[in-house]
């Protein structure tokens, strides 16, 4: 298990960091979320799609990590000794629902084949109801280390599958993907999506698992479902 992010990316990161905590209260600002990623993400095999994950940011209070080395220790290790944790949870239910349709595997099963990351690397540690309450300006501020980290990650990635998990994307994939041109067909299924040609990539821009659960009516299985058949159809 290794990360796209490199130790330069991370150093800016931490510099992004500090000036939030000076903006903030220090014990508002969490560590940050070090992107990781299983073997065959950082090694492609042909003919073998990669599954990557992204969120809108991590829960709040994730620890605070001294350096890359440390960071990258810390996700393994926090990976080794609860693989299973929050399984439960709609958003892992979801990419289980994703690696066991590609892989055959729950995705605490084949953490090998996937990598999970999140848009905004840095969380606000207040309990105000996650990411759609935080404060403008927390995002804001670390708008651009984050978009070129997300960046990095994803010029790396070839022939992969990128499941998008938030349909509020603080208007970052404009950004990120600049030349994107979604397609809006499947949108009552909760998802847009690009085939990118030159990397042979499929973005696809769904809800959060736990909202599309939610809803009313829900669409959970309708999101999971389509992108399963467009995963397919890209494996064909």
């Amino acid at each position: 298990m290794g990360t796209l992010l490199t130790e330069g990316m991370f150093n800016e990161l931490c510099k992004t960091r500090e000036k939030l905590m000076r903006e903030f209260r220090p014990d508002m600002v969490s560590g940050i979320h070090l992107p990781w990623a299983g073997n065959q993400v950082l090694n492609p095999v042909e003919r073998t799609n990669s599954l990557y994950v992204v969120g809108i940011a991590t829960a709040a209070n994730y620890p605070v990590q001294s350096n890359f080395d440390a960071a990258r220790a810390y996700s393994e290790q926090d990976w080794r000794d609860h693989p299973k944790e929050r399984a439960g949870s709609p958003f892992w239910q979801f990419v289980s629902g994703l690696t066991t349709f590609m892989y055959d595997k729950r995705h605490y099963e084949c953490a090998d084949r996937w990598g999970w990351s999140n848009i905004f690397k840095i969380a606000y540690n207040d309990d105000v109801g996650g990411p759609s309450k935080w404060p403008n300006p927390f995002f804001d501020g670390q708008r651009e280390a984050c978009v070129v980290a997300l960046k990095h990650e994803f010029n790396q990635l070839s022939k992969a599958a990128i499941f998008i998990a938030s349909s509020d994307d603080r208007e970052m994939l404009r950004l990120v993907l600049p030349t994107a041109k979604w397609d809006e067909k499947y949108n009552e299924d909760g998802l847009h999506f690009w085939d990118e040609d030159n990397t042979g990539n499929l973005y696809i821009w769904g809800y959060h698992p736990k909202a599309a659960r939610m809803a009313n009516p829900p669409f959970f299985d309708k999101m999971l479902t389509r992108s399963q058949s467009l995963i397919r159809e890209r494996q064909q």
